[in-house]
């Protein structure tokens, strides 16, 4: 397991049906890419604080994976669930 992987990235609510918040400790930035199942990518974003949202609400029910990578090319990837 990495330091990258324990440096307190938490995504909550999951499951959600609306805005999905993503705090982290580390105080560089983050790259955000969400993709459904069928690897299709639907969100991009840049974490620059260590509190983010985006909004969820007008994706489809089901299950995303959340790829998070650091400067240092780490990457963690979290499961979200949308309602």
């Amino acid at each position: 397991t990495s330091n990258f992987e324990l440096s307190g990235i938490t995504m909550y609510p999951n499951p959600s049906n609306g805005v999905v918040n993503i705090n982290f400790n580390d105080s560089d930035e983050l790259d955000a890419v969400v993709y459904d199942l069928q690897g299709r990518r639907v969100l991009n974003k840049t974490l620059t604080q260590n509190a983010n949202t985006f909004d969820v609400s007008s994706f489809a029910s089901g299950a995303y994976l959340v790829k998070l990578t650091n400067k240092d090319n780490q990457t963690v990837t979290k499961q979200l669930i949308v309602e």
